[in-house]
């Protein structure tokens, strides 16, 4: 029996291998892209282009001595899995290689509405398609979500991973996946490469912000940079549109940045915090200052202020400053807050009268100590 299989442009018909190709139409199931055709221009994460050189590099070097690794019987393999938070910048990683080699592209875009019977078929036409069309690279988006939909579908493509090189095949596979914990051991072990992501690094933050912000004054990138420490890349490109729409109408402060942070609908979703971030703040919203009150009494306040000023004076001051100025908080700050979260006491007002008269006492005992300056 025939059996069709619709790819971009092309028509697949099977009966025990691909026997002929005809050029209809465009498919939901496979799309194959050649490399002049990827968009390389764009916001991209620096930290996945990193990776996606490191593997490069390693290609290259496979090339002078594939021989010396095949006498030793020994593979590349060229099966890579990518893990990181919703949010990573993964296609960058496929569309750097796809480029810098160059090399053909088939990307497999399974989606959740996809008929679960016609997934291992569509698998292993998959990887037939790309022996035919070597060099190639296969693209598995969300991997570890066909693992859940059904034992034939994984046996499948376990098969295929198992017996699909670049040594022998001239195939690369990249898989990626925001859910590494649906992806058993004994699939886990079918990659050659696994590379791990985490949330946008301060790297690649700043080529972000810097990208967009060119020739906006007013707005120290550094801040902003601190400010959106843990967030994910995704996350920091949708601030960064933010940031660029609101220059166009209003223009940019440091106030107008932190209003966005705040309350301007642009929440770190993505990352490792995830929908936390939004419980967090709903938390936050619900929560009184006031309750610090009740745990630090107010006798009791004026010692703990002056081991903050013992501490560092200079720090305790600018925390207290930013707070009562309601500006965001540097990464420095809220380290230190975590140290003394009791300067979130009280009012402004308070917190002033307290750090005054915590450098009052701090500088007599100095004096009374022998130490005065």
């Amino acid at each position: 029996m025939w059996h069709k299989y619709i790819i971009k442009n092309t028509r697949i018909l099977l009966y025990g291998g691909i026997t002929k190709v005809e050029r209809t139409r465009i498919s939901d199931l496979f799309q194959i892209v050649e490399p002049e055709e990827l968009q390389s221009e764009g916001i991209r994460q620096v930290s996945v282009v990193q990776k996606a050189q490191i593997f490069y590099s390693e290609l290259q070097a496979f090339e002078t001595v594939r021989d010396d690794l095949k006498q030793r019987g020994l593979k590349f393999g060229g099966r890579v899995l990518l893990a990181g938070p919703a949010g990573t910048d993964f296609t960058t990683f496929v569309y750097t290689l796809c480029t810098e080699i160059p090399i053909k592209l088939l990307e497999f875009r399974w989606r959740p509405q996809t008929d679960p019977s016609s997934l291992p078929t569509t698998l292993g036409t998959l990887f037939e398609l790309a022996r035919s069309e070597k060099p190639a690279l296969i693209h598995i988006d969300r991997v570890g979500d066909i693992f859940s939909i059904s034992e034939d579908s994984e046996q499948v493509l376990l098969d295929e991973l198992s017996s699909m090189t670049w040594d022998d095949d001239e195939v690369l596979v990249i898989a990626t996946t925001t859910h590494p914990e649906k992806i058993d051991a004994q699939t886990l072990v079918m990659f050659d490469r696994t590379f791990v992501f985490g949330n946008a690094t301060e790297e690649d933050r700043i080529n972000v912000l810097t990208e967009v912000m060119t020739g906006v004054e007013g707005v120290d990138i550094k801040l902003i940079v601190e400010m959106t420490e843990g967030w994910g890349f995704s996350d920091v490109v949708r601030l960064a549109a933010a940031l660029v729409m609101k220059n166009k109408t209003d223009g940019l402060t440091l106030k107008t940045v932190n209003d966005i942070l705040q309350s301007g609908g642009v929440v770190p979703v993505g990352g490792t915090a995830g929908v936390r971030e939004v419980l967090r703040r709903i938390d936050e919203h619900a929560a009184k200052v006031e309750r610090v009150d009740k745990i630090y009494p107010d006798e009791f306040l004026d010692q703990l202020y002056l081991m903050a000023v013992t501490d560092d004076y200079s720090r305790t001051q600018s925390v207290i400053e930013t707070l009562n100025s309601d500006m965001p908080l540097s990464a420095k700050d809220k380290d230190f807050l975590a140290l003394y979260p009791f300067l979130l006491a009280g009012d402004p007002d308070e917190r002033l009268v307290r750090l005054i008269r915590a450098k009052k006492a701090h500088d007599r005992l100095i004096r009374v100590m022998g130490r005065g300056r």
